[in-house]
Order: structure tokens, then C-alpha cells, then sequence
């Protein structure tokens, strides 16, 4: 038992330092990107005013965020924070997340 429990021990070691490769990398490539959009607002006939949308999104890091994601889960099991019944539902939230920020969804939910 104590060979199994220094295993596990040495597993969530390495796997909190792959944890921290990962957050460095994330804070090397991260940025935020601002887009502008102008759109024309019409008032009842011919007076338009222009009104300037600015959406913010972060970028540069996707992948490693669902990397990030994923060695998080892992520990959580590993630590038995999370049953490996729970993971499945968390990893579908991670899918629709994934999805989300590949479709360019901002805060506030605009687009």
C-alpha cells in the first residue's frame, strides 16, 4: 500500500509541475484583442448616428487553456476531489467552452 501511495504522490508531482509549465506558457502567448465595430444607429428616418462597439476577447492561448483544463481535471481525480463519474460531465462543459471561444463568444455573451 505504501508503494501504491508513493506512486500516486510522485504522479500528482509531476503533474502539478507539468501544471506549472503550462501556466507559464499561458502567461508568455495570452493577450487580450479588441475588435471595433461600427454599427449605424437609425432614429425614425433619415438622422443615423454611428455608435462604436468595442468587443474584447483573449487569444494567443486556446489550446493551452484546454490543457490546462484537462491536467486540472486529472489532478482533481488523481487527488479525489472529483469522482471519475463527475468527469464526463465536466468534460462536456469544457467541450462547450472550447466551442464557445472557438466561435469568437465574448463577455456579455456578444459576439
Amino acid at each position: 500500500a505504501r508503494v501504491g501511495a508513493n506512486a500516486h504522490a510522485k504522479a500528482i508531482a509531476k503533474l502539478n509541475e507539468r501544471i506549472e509549465k503550462c501556466e507559464e506558457e499561458i502567461k508568455a502567448n495570452e493577450r487580450w484583442e479588441t475588435t471595433r465595430t461600427i454599427r449605424k444607429d437609425e432614429r425614425g428616418g433619415d438622422d443615423t448616428e454611428d455608435e462604436v462597439v468595442l468587443t474584447s476577447k483573449l487569444v494567443g492561448a486556446e489550446d493551452l487553456r484546454i490543457d490546462l483544463e484537462v491536467m486540472l481535471r486529472e489532478r482533481d481525480v488523481l487527488s479525489g476531489h472529483l469522482a471519475a463519474a463527475e468527469t464526463s460531465a465536466v468534460g462536456a462543459k469544457m467541450n462547450a467552452a472550447a466551442e464557445a471561444f472557438d466561435e469568437g463568444a465574448t463577455f456579455g455573451g456578444a459576439r
